[in-house]
């Protein structure tokens, strides 16, 4: 019928009888924001049957507020309530109005839920957040035929909204980033944008940030096809550059139902082996046509920024073919000597398989893969590195693979149903591992960890003696070198203080016995001087 008022989704509270005042508080200012209730006794009919009418206002509702105290975790009636809701999909918001946790019963249906605390200072304390998830949740919630005029509004709600009209956008809070000489932009409900410089997770100065800030943050990023698989996968992980500023990794994900976002800063330059402290020993090795590369450490940036180091070196050594299979793109390569193609994941190809597929079928001369994500792939690369050049990481995003060792272990488990020890140790040319700190000068020193796969080690892979292969690294075996001996080598050239050492060395005896008997191998790391 034209003209008809539409019928507005409700809000369904449950609370527990006793905490009726406080229920009787929230839906007062719910509905005076334009928000409609439904909440017992008020809105059951006479003679109508209670858990009846409990049932159908559920399923009606497009959310539940969930008022949590110690009567609500006694009460069956309400755990009911929640289950039902649950089950059904629905938004649920939990509020504690007492300092309380949840019982076993009632955590179990919403320990993954966002809550929000109103104790001691009461509901008005939470209500402009409690607003804000609603609004961003569920935009058709608000009724426009119900607006308050400010004048009708209580002190607490009269406190300014800046949803939807930030004085400043993503790239703003970027050139910030780039120009603090951050390496992370963080992006969460309830906070103020944060920055990280040198380790320190800064708080930049602007006003904390609502559901619906991070929300449209994030979208000023975000093309249609990464939108739609954010609502889909309720996560995307994606790169992207801006001109004259730098190139970006933005992760962004869902937690308590919001919207958040960690944007890591790219360089444009991609790391030398120089600045990664790669020694001359080592490089000299590179000098290779067949056999893989392994690459770890501490974190999915640092193994990134190796594996292109890597690219970047073989590209300008030789001429040759080079693809690289990555999930998503980060540094970006020009072509030197050698033609480098760069597939990404989603946007080129479906998957990881397809990918490595098309590299092969290229006849190419060196494929790098960001991941080797299970075993048919990489059965598939040490198959292509009895001919070819690989580089891979087992896996770019765990801090464990910055163990040389586990990722030795990793690569024979991951293939041991095709290949031997001794196809394996034979294909290997090399594992090297990342590691990096911030000195007192805010210099970034990076710590690599290098196992050349020589005729010594190869015999203990074999015998399956993997333990042993540590006392091997420890040794001044060309091209090796520990994380260890990386550490002692910036203590000796006044890089790191002794107790910065100490603190990040794995070894800390290993390390004192190093500096103390002087066998660092400084001669065969590069001189730093002007780098």
């Amino acid at each position: 019928i034209s003209g008809e008022r539409k019928e507005v989704k409700k809000v369904f509270i449950s609370h527990s009888n006793i905490n009726r005042g406080v229920a009787s508080e929230l839906v007062s200012v719910l509905e005076g924001s334009g928000i409609s209730c439904w909440i017992a006794p008020r809105d059951i009919s006479p003679g109508t049957s209670w858990p009846e009418a409990i049932a159908t206002a559920i399923q009606e509702t497009s959310a539940m507020i969930l008022l949590l105290s110690q009567n609500t975790n006694e009460s069956v009636q309400v755990i009911r309530e929640v289950e039902h809701a649950v089950n059904q999909r629905k938004v649920l918001i939990p509020i504690r109005i007492e300092d309380i946790q949840p019982s076993m019963a009632m955590n179990y249906f919403i320990s993954t839920q966002q809550w929000l605390d109103a104790f001691p200072d009461g509901i008005g304390s939470i209500t402009e957040r409690l607003l804000d998830t609603l609004r961003s949740q569920m935009p058709d919630l608000i009724d426009p035929e119900r607006k308050v005029e400010k004048s009708e509004k209580s002190e607490t709600d009269s406190a300014p909204d800046n949803s939807d009209s930030l004085d400043y956008n993503i790239k703003t809070l970027l050139r910030e980033l780039v120009e603090q000489d951050g390496t992370n932009l963080l992006l969460t409900v309830g906070s103020p944008p944060c920055i990280r410089v040198k380790r320190v997770l800064e708080r930049a100065k602007h006003s904390p940030l609502t559901p619906n800030d991070v929300k449209n943050l994030c979208l000023q990023l975000l093309l249609p096809a990464q939108k739609e698989k954010m609502e889909l996968e309720r996560k995307v992980s994606f790169a992207f550059g801006i001109k004259g500023l730098s190139r970006f990794r933005a992760n962004i994900f869902l937690q308590r139902r919001c919207w958040n976002a960690a944007i890591n800063v790219i360089p444009y330059k991609i790391t030398s082996m120089k600045t990664l402290r790669i020694t001359d020993d080592y490089t000299d090795l590179l000098d290779f046509r067949r056999g893989m590369i392994l690459v770890g450490g501490t974190s999915e940036n640092l193994v990134l920024e190796t594996i292109h180091s890597f690219i970047d070196f073989f590209s300008h050594m030789r001429k040759m073919m080079i693809i690289t299979v990555e999930n998503p793109i980060t540094f970006v390569h020009h072509h030197a000597k050698a033609a480098v193609q760069q597939i990404e994941i989603d946007s080129d190809t479906g998957s990881y398989h397809d990918a490595v597929l098309t590299a092969c079928n290229s006849q190419c001369d060196l494929i790098a893969i960001d991941e080797l994500v299970d075993s048919s792939i990489a059965s598939r690369m040490i198959d292509f590195a009895m001919n070819g050049i690989c580089i891979a990481s087992i896996a770019k995003s765990r801090a464990v693979s910055s163990d040389t060792l586990w990722n030795l272990r990793e690569i024979i488990k991951k293939v041991e149903e095709d290949f031997t020890a001794k196809n394996i140790a034979s294909t290997l040319h090399s594992i090297v591992t990342m590691d990096c700190t911030w000195n007192e000068k805010g210099e970034k020193i990076y710590l690599p960890e290098i196992l050349v796969i020589d005729k010594d080690v190869r015999k203990l892979i074999e015998k399956g003696d993997i333990s042993a292969i540590r006392e091997v690294m420890r040794s001044t075996s060309k091209g090796m070198q520990t994380k260890n001996q990386a550490i002692a080598w910036n203590v000796t050239n006044g890089k790191l203080s002794l107790k910065e050492a100490l603190d990040i060395s794995n070894f800390p005896e290993e390390l004192t016995t190093l500096l103390r008997t002087d066998l660092v191998p400084r001669e065969a790391i590069p001189d730093i001087d002007g780098d």
